[in-house]
């Protein structure tokens, strides 16, 4: 059986993510919770093929737990998707990454194995010269238990 599960800490942004979904007519096919993924769960956790972590972790005090606690929900065949912005300082971002060595290692620290990086600077900018000028780089990371 198939299950596609939406968690956001806040009831507010699943109310919007619901009505972006009605209005796609797929509302149905997603189950939005309010979960605070941060919180430890018991030892009886859901075990999940995949998991998608997506412009969360700057905006959590730490990164680290919610992905350990991310890491233990995974199927041991299961993959885990992260999304993280680094040089990437707004008024929201409450953790700070300075660079794609340190998101990389937010992973591996969590227990997991990195399959793939790929990395996207600031529009107009190339790896090399983004790296230079701390500017903005997007690090997605495709990861599976140790």
């Amino acid at each position: 059986m198939r299950e596609v599960l939406g968690w956001d800490i806040s009831p507010t942004s699943l109310g919007r993510t619901g009505a972006c979904l009605a209005r796609m007519g797929i509302a149905d096919q997603v189950n939005l919770q309010t979960v605070d993924i941060a919180a430890p769960r018991g030892t009886e956790v859901t075990k999940f093929d995949n998991i998608v972590l997506s412009e969360v972790a700057e905006h959590l005090e730490d990164p680290a737990s919610a992905l350990c606690e991310l890491r233990k929900m995974l199927a041991p065949e299961g993959r885990i998707f992260v999304n993280v912005p680094v040089n990437a300082p707004t008024v929201d971002h409450i953790f700070l990454l300075r660079n794609p060595e340190e998101a990389i290692a937010l992973v591996q620290d969590a227990g997991l194995h990195v399959d793939e990086i790929c990395l996207a600077p600031a529009s107009g900018y190339s790896l090399e010269r983004a790296r230079k000028n701390e500017a903005a780089i997007t690090c997605c990371i495709i990861a599976r238990p140790n």
